[in-house]
């Protein structure tokens, strides 16, 4: 296929198919809310330790830290997950607005193309 004139009807190339789409928004709700209960379960474990205090206990400090630290990296990206999630259903719902470009060129698909015998199969978008 090789758009030859502006009358041939352009091939449009989609970044997701309506599965594809579908499957990528219920991984990232999924993802979003695995990640809230673990930071549930992260901060139920800080408030059983006991409270900081001048001569605590070094493990139990280095524990609160490591724990902290994990509730802040997961809120961080819960924060990305969400902020993409937002961008994706709002602005590219349907399969026209993901569309990323149109077919100029694609070549008949070869098997065993030589020298390596591997499937040749191009386009140029």
């Amino acid at each position: 296929m090789t758009r030859t004139n502006n009358s041939h009807p352009r091939e449009q190339i989609v970044a997701l198919g309506t599965g594809g789409y579908t499957r990528a928004i219920t991984s990232m709700m999924g993802e979003i809310g695995n990640l809230l209960c673990e930071i549930a379960v992260w901060n139920d474990a800080i408030n059983r330790l006991p409270e900081p205090a001048a001569d605590e206990n070094p493990n139990v400090t280095k524990r609160r830290k490591d724990l902290s630290d994990s509730v802040e990296k997961a809120t961080r990206r819960v924060n990305e997950l969400n902020a993409f999630h937002t961008e994706v259903t709002k602005y590219r719902t349907i399969p026209e607005l993901r569309v990323i470009g149109s077919v100029l060129h694609s070549s008949p698909i070869k098997v065993s193309v030589q020298p390596f015998g591997y499937t040749e199969d191009w386009g140029f978008i």
